[in-house]
């Protein structure tokens, strides 16, 4: 889970500066293949549009499909791990909590929406949450000592 909501990271992380520069500059932005060139040459100061051409980048260099297959895979592991052993059912709670903020990171990556402002709180709620509960799971699952 952390090695894809750390590639949902950095896709989560350029949508909010294409957004933000998008709403504080009103102009155009560095040029990328699949942004909309408006008349003037430039990429238009609609972050609508500049948060929907750059998940089409993301869609055609398949940074997506990579996230929505490591999603499917943990979903499949998570769900194998339904009736955990006496000795990890914190653990697992842990693990089932962590899936949870997970799931709601990676969406936000798959598909942008709301406001800025909500956006970066949740990008960044769910990022503290999800190093929480790793954090969690490490110190509570029984050593094999």
């Amino acid at each position: 889970m952390l090695n894809t909501a750390s590639e949902a990271e950095a896709m989560l992380n350029d949508y909010s500066s294409v957004w933000s520069h998008t709403i504080e500059s009103g102009g155009a932005i560095p040029v990328e293949e699949h942004f909309i060139i408006n008349s003037m040459g430039n990429i238009p100061d609609d972050f609508s549009t500049n948060i929907h051409s750059l998940n089409d980048y993301f869609e055609a260099t398949g940074d997506l499909d990579d996230i929505r297959n490591s999603k499917d895979n943990i979903k499949n592991k998570i769900t194998e791990l339904n009736e955990p052993p006496k000795d990890f059912e914190k653990a697992y709670d842990e693990a089932l909590n962590m899936y949870n903020y997970f799931m709601e990171y990676v969406d936000m990556a798959l598909s942008p929406s709301g406001s800025l402002k909500d956006f970066n709180e949740a990008r960044s709620h769910l990022s503290n949450e999800i190093i929480n509960k790793h954090n969690r799971i490490e110190v509570i699952v029984p050593s094999d000592d």
